[in-house]
């Protein structure tokens, strides 16, 4: 698949108009194309007008019915995903983090780094600022992590002892990108999104377009986000699993 978009400059018309997508072939074309407000706004009063919406929703209501409409597990996943809420416990009592590290703390190792090692230091303390606010009874609450880093996931464990950080066993963290995806990462990722959009509260990562969906699934709640921009990485072992 060819990607076009902010980065990949293979867009051949203007490319803050979503209307020419009309005429491409995004079967083979992944368009990271984004509306204006001004588009955003037609785009709403289109769906008030047939009752997609309701009156009082707007572009984010949009966004999570369709997200949910496309994200839509099979039975077999289903039936997996049912079970890691059971292992985990009620959503209720959850406080979920979606850390987004990529490059070398990464178990399959990219050339684009987001949350760094400099970056993690700090995210202990982004989450337990949250565990402070949360009106979770505190003998109950707990923490769904999701990261593509084992390093991350140890480090936020040990630094939050002796609140519970729960992370998804099933499967091994991967990636989804076309040159190093395979099924289980897939699988995996679907998993977390819909677990952590469950949360009563969220820490996500600025540039990662996981998080942006947990959010965007994720109708409530508190949402606390990490500065952690683009960091392109030179002579990393690109693919190479660590874990």
């Amino acid at each position: 698949m060819k990607r076009c978009g902010i980065r990949d400059k293979c867009v051949d018309g203007p490319k803050d108009n979503i209307y020419f997508l009309e005429k491409r072939d995004l079967l083979i074309q992944d368009y990271r194309i984004y509306p204006t407000e001004e588009q955003k706004e037609a785009i709403v009063r289109t769906l008030h007008s047939i009752r997609f919406l309701k009156m009082y929703e707007g572009w984010d209501d949009y966004y999570r019915y369709m997200l949910r409409l496309f994200m839509n597990p099979s039975k077999e996943l289903m039936d997996i995903i049912l079970n890691e809420r059971k292992a985990l416990g009620p959503a209720e009592y959850q406080i979920g983090a979606h850390i987004r590290c990529g490059g070398v703390l990464a178990d399959v190792n990219e050339e684009t780094a987001m949350v760094t090692p400099e970056i993690l230091k700090e995210v202990p303390a982004m989450i337990q600022g949250l565990i402070d606010k949360s009106t979770i009874p505190k003998d109950k609450l707990y923490v769904y992590l999701s990261t593509d880093s084992s390093i991350a996931a140890e480090t936020i464990k040990k630094a939050l002892a002796p609140i519970p950080v729960k992370v998804t066993n099933v499967m091994k963290r991967g990636h989804t990108e076309t040159a190093l995806v395979d099924d289980n990462a897939l699988k995996r990722s679907m998993l977390e999104i819909i677990l952590g959009a469950e949360s009563q509260s969220l820490l996500v990562s600025s540039a990662s377009g996981f998080s942006r969906v947990m959010m965007w699934m994720d109708d409530t709640k508190e949402v606390e986000k990490i500065k952690a921009p683009y960091v392109y990485l030179k002579d990393v072992d690109y693919g190479k699993r660590n874990k």
